[in-house]
């Protein structure tokens, strides 16, 4: 009878699951847009998550007839490599709470409820840690979220980067290259320069303003701008993520201009499309806020360039047995992968000063 009940409940368990795990994944801004993308993939394997990053090119030099070739090799990688990062979440129901809930397909119903229960909190856990960092002391099991990467030092308009992540330092020149002319991040630039570098801009310096209030139109445009300059149209941001309390701020400074735009933009909007209502373009990118974005922080972020890697064949696997000794059946829900980024591709937009 034990071994029957196991089955019942954890068949109940797995088929619930399945059908609740679309809303986990579309109910948070980040989760949605990855999903929409097709940035979530399944059932990765190996002792790490590593990839291959292309930091520079190959020269191309003036040729005259008959004029002798050099061939040099050429060396245009870096490797990027990730450990596998995992998240437990688990409860029991003791024999004495089942007897307690008798009742016409009880046991089905109160397994459905508790697993609700569970996707709930996995669910409001989860999206938190898209903006946390996986190197942070104590965060050893947890994934590499967008500041993993956006480590700074200095305090200037446009800050100086300095992390590692995926074992590779995002310090500008850190791999070679050099200025071709101007200055960071409004100059030219060889590839091996700043192919790892993201773009933190210091909202709260003179040059911008006092504070976000004050400085919001400028400070967005100026990186908006100053992102696309350096990588191109595949590194157009997505989406700029802020408080809520900046984005209010923010609506407040957008002029009658500025609303013109968002109104003929918003129709290319993904997150409008998904049912997001709570979103304005401005200069081509979506703007918006979640609650789980830190204070004082926005994050622009490119979608093209992020992978949400699961070890499994879906992002959260429950499993589930019944324990003779507390005489209890026992839950659990599980993750294993880890958030692949390319620093270049993003934006922090942080007080600083």
């Amino acid at each position: 009878m034990a071994d029957l009940w196991a089955r019942v409940q954890k068949t109940t368990i797995t088929k619930h699951l399945r059908e609740v795990e679309e809303n986990i994944m579309s109910n948070q801004k980040i989760t949605a847009l990855l999903t929409k993308k097709g940035r979530v993939s399944y059932n990765h394997g190996g002792k790490n998550l590593d990839w291959r990053i292309k930091k520079s090119r190959n020269s191309m030099v003036g040729y005259g007839d008959m004029q002798g070739v050099n061939f040099d090799r050429v060396n245009r990688h870096e490797v990027a490599t990730l450990d596998w990062r995992g998240y437990m979440l688990s409860e029991a129901v003791s024999k004495l709470e089942k007897l307690a809930n008798k009742g016409k397909e009880a046991i089905v119903n109160f397994v459905s409820e508790l697993t609700e229960s569970m996707i709930d909190d996995i669910k409001y856990h989860f999206a938190r840690e898209f903006y946390l960092d996986g190197n942070a002391s104590g965060r050893d099991h947890a994934i590499h979220g967008f500041l993993s990467w956006l480590g700074y030092t200095s305090n200037a308009q446009y800050t100086a980067p300095s992390d590692t992540y995926a074992g590779l330092s995002t310090v500008l020149g850190n791999y070679g290259g050099s200025v071709v002319s101007g200055a960071w991040p409004s100059g030219k630039f060889d590839p091996e320069y700043y192919f790892w570098s993201p773009l933190i801009v210091n909202y709260t310096h003179a040059d911008f303003g006092a504070n976000w209030a004050a400085s919001c139109i400028d400070a967005l445009r100026n990186g908006i701008i100053f992102q696309k300059n350096a990588k191109g149209i595949q590194g157009q941001l997505d989406v700029i993520l802020i408080t809520a309390s900046m984005y209010a701020d923010f609506l407040d400074q957008l002029d009658e201009k500025e609303r013109i735009q968002v109104e003929r933009g918003a129709k290319n909007s993904d997150l409008i499309a998904l049912g997001f209502k709570d979103v304005v373009n401005f200069d081509g990118v979506d703007v918006t806020y979640e609650v789980d974005t830190p204070d004082t922080q926005g994050f622009g972020l490119n979608f093209k360039e992020l992978e949400l890697c699961s070890m499994q064949s879906q992002l959260f696997v429950p499993g589930s047995d019944y324990d003779l000794n507390t005489v209890a059946d026992r839950y659990t829900l599980d993750f294993f992968g880890n958030l692949k980024g390319n620093p270049r591709a993003s934006i922090l937009w942080d007080n600083i000063t």
